[in-house]
């Protein structure tokens, strides 16, 4: 009784809640601990406006962690390691290894500047480019929180920078689920000058459907969102983009999405970048889900990267998550 009165009390803590499909593994010594992640397997078709077709399947993506929960004297602690196999070779890759003890989290993390996007439900891992939320930045920080205010300072992007990357940012929950983020970010740039720019995001609820719009403008954003640089010829670059989804619940087991991404570039090649995405997915029992997506992405003047060149893709996925 002593042991699941200790659970319960911890439970009613919310920087001790473990997702609610991890494995729970019991307290010891004063510590909860948790086991969780997921297990994906994908196959993606890839049909290239220049060059030859390919596809190809992986679990790559699949991803574990372990959660510790404790109280120790009144303060609430709470450490994390999570990582994927998108490493050399399918290597392990650490994504998340940090410590929180009540408002405030070290350690490697999510940026500041990602922390200001309302993301969106795609299958696509690299589905947040063109946001400042783009797939696989992470950072280590101190990041703060007051109330609906979160501060952090990161490890800078630029190596050479005499300063954190910083990132200020509030959220403003509204009644039924309808949610505001302001944000402002600022970083020392490789041509040593300060790149300031901000992101603003929000989250409409229509009743089980909902609409989600991201938008940011300004200086330093590149190395957040994955298009262009930051730095040209010596001189800083601007940039300004959004994103648009809608999610629709067609039954209790049944949801899609539909995404717009567009970003521009204040280079001198005018670089813009163009994706839409839409999906649907379907959930076969508690924790398991199968789905399809169709993506389209643009990027002008066209790259010759794997990333980002012109490009037309399928993804047909089952995932488990526990």
């Amino acid at each position: 009784m002593k042991l699941f009165s200790r659970m319960a009390a911890l439970s009613a803590l919310s920087v001790l809640t473990i997702p609610a499909l991890a494995l729970d593994l019991g307290e010891y010594n004063g510590t909860r601990l948790a086991f969780g992640g997921y297990i994906k397997t994908e196959a993606v078709s890839t049909q290239p406006e220049v060059g030859s077709a390919s596809f190809a399947a992986t679990s790559r993506q699949s991803r574990f962690n372990f959660t510790l929960l404790s109280e120790v004297e009144g303060h609430q602690v709470k450490g994390f390691i999570e990582g994927d196999f998108y490493g050399t070779n399918g290597a392990w890759r650490m994504r998340h290894t940090y410590v929180k003890v009540d408002n405030t989290t070290m350690g490697q993390y999510w940026t500041g500047q990602f922390l200001g996007v309302i993301g969106s439900d795609l299958l696509d891992f690299s589905g947040d480019v063109g946001s400042l939320a783009a797939a696989s930045f992470r950072t280590t920080l101190v990041h703060q929180e007051f109330g609906g205010t979160r501060i952090s300072l990161q490890n800078p992007a630029n190596v050479n920078a005499e300063y954190p990357d910083m990132a200020i940012g509030h959220r403003f929950s509204l009644d039924g689920g309808t949610q505001l983020n302001l944000l402002v970010s600022s970083r020392q740039m490789e041509n040593d000058e300060n790149g300031t720019g901000i992101g603003v995001a929000a989250k409409v609820m229509l009743g089980q459907d909902d609409l989600r719009f991201n938008a940011h403008a300004g200086h330093g954003l590149a190395v957040f969102t994955g298009v262009g640089a930051d730095v040209e010829n010596g001189d800083k670059v601007a940039q300004k983009g959004w994103n648009l989804s809608y999610r629709h619940v067609w039954a209790a087991d049944w949801r899609s999405s539909v995404k717009w991404t567009s970003v521009q570039v204040d280079d001198a090649a005018d670089t813009s970048y163009r994706s839409i995405h839409a999906n649907l997915i379907h959930t076969l029992f508690k924790g398991m889900e199968a789905g399809l997506e169709w993506r389209k992405r643009d990027l002008d003047p066209t790259d010759t990267s794997n990333s980002f060149k012109d490009r037309q893709q399928i993804e047909l996925m089952a995932k488990y998550s526990f």
